[in-house]
């Protein structure tokens, strides 16, 4: 795990490179997504332990994301988020593809019987 201190900052002179690197991961992750909303989370348990980490990853991760939606020819809009709203825009998506053409797109739905016969 990277600490907040060993962490490169994001500058006018490496946004441009950094920012390339992430298009081209998340661009990677789009495709394994059956939708155009993607979750990426940004840290993990311990990334915060520090009074500074959560400024500097917030700052960091900001200036690339403006770079990136700056950039219309990458068609990309990505911003930070919570899980519900992560899943309030795929419930949003998913209830219209339900009422298209493209129902096979929707949320599968499994149905049946879940509980299974138990003999002691």
């Amino acid at each position: 795990m990277m600490t907040s201190s060993e962490a490169v900052p994001v500058t006018d002179a490496n946004v441009k490179g950094l920012a390339e690197k992430l298009y081209k991961a998340y661009r990677f992750t789009s495709r394994l997504y059956g939708y155009d909303n993607l979750v990426i989370f940004i840290g993990e348990d311990a990334s915060y332990d520090l009074a500074n980490a959560f400024r500097d990853t917030h700052s960091n991760n900001g200036k690339i994301m403006q770079y990136i939606n700056a950039r219309s020819d990458w068609k990309m809009n990505i911003k930070f988020g919570t899980v519900s709203d992560y899943f309030d825009s795929i419930r949003k998506v998913e209830s219209k593809l339900r009422n298209t053409k493209m129902p096979e797109k929707a949320f599968p739905v499994l149905s049946g019987d879940f509980f299974s016969l138990l003999r002691f």
